[in-house]
C-alpha cells in the first residue's frame, strides 16, 4: 500500500471536490450505509444541541442533522467542498441553524467547549499518522462542553481484520485498503480515550455488513456488487434497528464518548 502523505491526501480529496463535490457520494460510495449511518447518529441528538461536525465534506450529513438540533456546524478543510455545502444546503430557511466553514481538525478555529455535540464521519482515518489522530482527537475534546459528547464514526484495523477473515471463509476476497487511510487501531485508541473521555455506547454494524459485504457478495459473485443494489438498500433498513449481533464482523464502528 501507498505511504501516506498529508500533502497527497489533501490533493486527492481536492481532486474528489472538485471533480464530483455536487455528489452525495463524492466522500463515500456506499450511501446505503451512510443513509443509515445517518438514521443511527440522529438518535444520540437532542433539539437544544449545537454541533460540530468535523470533516463533513460537501455537507449532506450535516444538512440531515440540522433537523434535528438546535445548530450544527459542518468544517472541512477543503474549500471547494464548503463551497458546494454552502450552495447545496444553505438557504434562508434554515442559515440560523446550519452553516458551513473551512477548517482543519489539526487547528479548529472554534471557543473551548463551544459544542455538545463533536461528530467524526471517517474523518480520522484521512490523517497520515496516529499523532495526528491524536491531536484531532484532543481538539475535538478541546471544543466540546463538559459532559459533551463525540461520536467517532471511523474504520478500525481489527474490524477490517475480523470482516477479511469471515469474508475468505467463504471465498471471497479481503475487503479493497484505501491507500489515503489509517484505519484505526481501537486497542491504542482506548488506551488514549482513557481519562478523557466515557464510553457510553459502541456499535460495530455487523448487521449491514453481513447482508453487504458478505450475502451480497456472494449472490453476484463473480461480479462485482453494486453499492445502490436493492439489497444494500434493505440492509440499510434493517441496520438502522437491528445493528449487530453477537461476534459480527464490521470494519466500521461508531464510539459514543462523553467528556470527562
Amino acid at each position: 500500500m501507498k505511504k501516506m502523505c498529508r500533502e497527497e491526501i489533501r490533493k486527492y480529496w481536492e481532486s474528489k471536490a472538485s471533480e464530483e463535490g455536487d455528489n452525495p457520494s463524492s466522500t463515500i460510495k456506499d450511501h446505503e450505509f451512510r443513509e443509515m449511518e445517518i438514521a443511527v447518529i440522529s438518535k444520540y441528538l437532542k433539539d437544544r444541541d449545537v454541533v460540530l461536525d468535523i470533516g463533513c465534506g460537501n455537507g449532506f450529513s450535516t444538512a440531515c442533522y440540522s433537523e434535528k438540533v438546535s445548530k450544527i456546524t459542518g468544517a472541512d478543510y477543503i474549500q471547494d467542498f464548503i463551497d458546494w455545502a454552502n450552495k447545496l444546503y444553505v438557504n434562508e430557511n434554515n442559515r440560523n441553524k446550519l452553516e458551513f466553514r473551512q477548517a482543519d481538525a489539526l487547528g479548529l478555529p472554534f471557543k473551548d467547549g463551544e459544542f455538545d455535540v463533536v461528530l467524526s464521519e471517517r474523518m480520522l482515518i484521512n490523517l497520515s499518522t496516529w499523532d495526528d489522530q491524536k491531536k484531532a482527537l484532543n481538539n475535538m475534546r478541546k471544543v466540546l462542553k463538559k459532559g459533551g459528547r463525540l461520536i467517532l464514526l471511523e474504520v478500525s484495523m481489527q474490524g477490517m481484520a475480523k470482516l477479511d477473515k469471515m469474508r475468505k471463509q467463504f471465498g471471497l476476497e479481503e475487503m479493497k485498503k484505501h491507500w489515503h487511510n489509517l484505519y484505526i487501531d481501537e486497542d491504542m485508541l482506548q488506551e488514549f480515550l482513557a481519562g478523557k473521555f466515557v464510553i457510553e455506547d459502541i456499535k460495530r454494524f455487523s448487521i449491514y455488513c453481513l447482508i453487504s459485504k458478505i450475502v451480497h457478495s456472494l449472490l453476484v459473485a463473480p461480479e462485482e456488487p453494486k453499492y445502490g443494489a436493492k439489497i444494500n438498500k434493505i440492509a440499510s433498513l434493517i441496520g438502522r434497528e437491528y445493528i449487530d449481533f453477537e461476534n459480527g464482523a464490521s470494519h466500521q464502528f461508531m464510539y459514543v464518548l462523553e467528556k470527562i
